[in-house]
């Protein structure tokens, strides 16, 4: 029997963690909470005891710099792995993929991106990647987040 793992998506536009909680949610696999109000995250991330953080960098009250701190020095989260989501990349961060030693993924998302980071990190398999198996509502979603082009 396999486990399902839970994953906290913290950022403060709600349009955006319903759209990945649905991508991921696809699969089966997980069990997905969303925050949206950087002030409650820590206290979120403490209740919901999660196994990956999707951690908005840029928000209001606290920024996902100061989340990630809260986190990693707290004996119950301290380990849990934490992937940064930003529309703000630096040239020697895109390259590395890293923003102060954190993984990120950078908006606006592609599918195969999070699926495979969220595959790389938590060891699960990839959901299918047919829009057409896709349940009306992921179809959706899927095409808020931009899509993965294959070159020809």
């Amino acid at each position: 029997m396999t486990m399902t793992k839970r994953i906290l998506l913290i950022d403060d536009d709600p349009v955006f963690t319903r759209t990945v909680k649905l991508l991921l949610e696809e699969s089966g696999n997980y069990s997905i909470e969303e925050e949206n109000n950087s002030r409650n995250a820590f206290a979120t991330a403490r209740w919901f005891r999660p196994d990956l953080i999707f951690l908005d960098v840029m928000m209001p009250d606290l920024d996902g710099g100061d989340i990630a701190q809260q986190i990693e020095g707290d004996a119950l989260l301290q380990g849990t792995p934490i992937v940064f989501f930003t529309g703000l990349v630096a040239e020697e961060e895109a390259v590395s993929n890293r923003i102060g030693g954190y993984r990120f993924i950078a908006k606006p998302l592609r599918r195969d991106q999070l699926l495979g980071c969220v595959e790389e990190i938590l060891k699960t398999d990839r959901p299918s990647t047919s829009e057409s198996a896709m349940h009306p509502a992921l179809s959706v979603a899927a095409r808020l987040i931009r899509p993965f082009k294959r070159h020809t």
